[in-house]
């Protein structure tokens, strides 16, 4: 059997269908031809009602064996909002029993297309990592600036601090129950100390805590 080759291209328009819960309505208008098989039936008003957005990153994850272009990536997929269900289209096809859902795809690639397309091209972590930073907040931290470059180590989860205590305690349990199956670095610290300010990942930390050790993205002097 021939391997799939992965690129930008064959993900932005693949079929995630089997990586969401979805239902629809379906209307028959039989006649005597569909005895005693319906064949005629249309289908109406297509709503996804939950969205593995874990497994839709992993996909798009494929396109780098790089551990740290994986984070990116995933924080691509999770920044133009893939988890919203209005960012997906239903393509519905005639099938010998009537109408059914072909696949569902990416309803505008545009936006994810161009983010993972500077993170695949980037020179260094630090780009890679200010690219995703500058989409999902808008600007860059001052001192991460300082920074010559950042990389991935391995961390005790108790020698990690988040940062903002209020905020940590208000994390939404849906969303860290989301990332019960990630496996990459859990997000951006600043090592203080011998300890580690959490400044990015609360949801991502908050779903490991019962880990010993994560992975924790800090910069290098």
């Amino acid at each position: 059997m021939k391997k799939e080759v992965i690129t930008l291209k064959t993900l932005l328009d693949k079929n995630f269908q089997y990586f969401m819960d979805c239902d629809y309505n379906t209307e028959r208008h039989c006649d005597e031809s569909c005895d005693p098989i319906c064949r005629c039936s249309t289908i109406k008003n297509v709503k996804i009602n939950s969205i593995d957005i874990d497994h839709i990153a992993k996909e798009f994850c494929k396109l780098s064996k790089d551990s740290f272009t994986q984070y990116c990536i995933y924080r691509a997929v999770i920044s133009c909002k893939l988890w919203d269900k209005d960012c997906w289209y239903a393509h519905i096809q005639r099938g010998y029993y009537g109408e059914e859902v072909g696949a569902i795809t990416i309803e505008n690639i545009t936006e994810l297309r161009d983010l993972l397309s500077s993170i695949l091209s980037a020179k260094s972590n630090k780009e890679m990592l200010f690219i995703v930073l500058e989409k999902e907040y808008g600007y860059i931290l001052p001192e991460l600036k300082n920074f010559k470059d950042f990389e991935i180590m391995s961390a005790y989860t108790d020698i990690i601090d988040a940062g903002n205590k209020l905020h940590y305690r208000k994390l939404e349990k849906n969303v860290v129950y989301q990332y019960k199956d990630y496996d990459l670095a859990i997000g951006v610290g600043i090592l203080e100390d011998e300890r580690i300010r959490l400044i990015d990942g609360y949801h991502r930390f908050a779903a490991k805590q019962n880990s010993r050790t994560v992975k924790i993205i800090v910069g290098v002097k």
